[in-house]
């Protein structure tokens, strides 16, 4: 295992639905792959929106126990957190400029791929305010390890 970080090129596409309208987003980003014990980390910056800059993004993978858990991270020291994991309800933390929510998030599936090179990472969840749904939501993520001697 190598614990150094690794650039990569990051892909993401993101849906979600309220039950009657559907938006989708596509990123693509250069960042940094971390291998670790049980999984790995994935860190690069995301603009959502021109007038609040740059956002860093962390998402975190890790296998225990022969199930794979998603932690995705946005802010500075994580203010935005939400927890996935297959099968299971989290509470999680959404930060805004206009504030912070709290919801409830049901992970309905999670596929995650890693051969040494290339990461694939598929997520599906639903998102509850209070016990309302609030909408589904998929990810589908890979980052391919860039040839450090090319990208120079």
């Amino acid at each position: 295992m190598n614990n150094i970080p690794q650039r990569c090129l990051i892909h993401l596409e993101s849906t979600q639905s309220d039950g009657e309208e559907v938006s989708s987003m596509k990123i693509d980003s250069d960042g940094q792959l971390l291998v670790t014990d049980d999984g790995c980390e994935i860190t690069y910056d995301e603009v959502m929106d021109q007038s609040f800059g740059e956002t860093q993004v962390r998402i975190i993978v890790s296998k225990r126990g022969g199930d794979t858990y998603v932690i995705l991270q946005r802010g500075v020291g994580g203010a935005s957190k939400l927890i996935l994991e297959s099968g299971k309800r989290h509470i999680s933390n959404y930060v805004t400029p206009f504030g912070a929510l709290n919801f409830y998030v049901t992970t309905n599936n999670i596929k995650y791929d890693f051969d040494g090179r290339h990461l694939a990472l598929d997520l599906t969840y639903t998102l509850e305010l209070g016990n309302v749904a609030a909408g589904e939501f998929s990810i589908a993520l890979t980052a391919d390890i860039r040839d450090t001697a090319r990208s120079r």
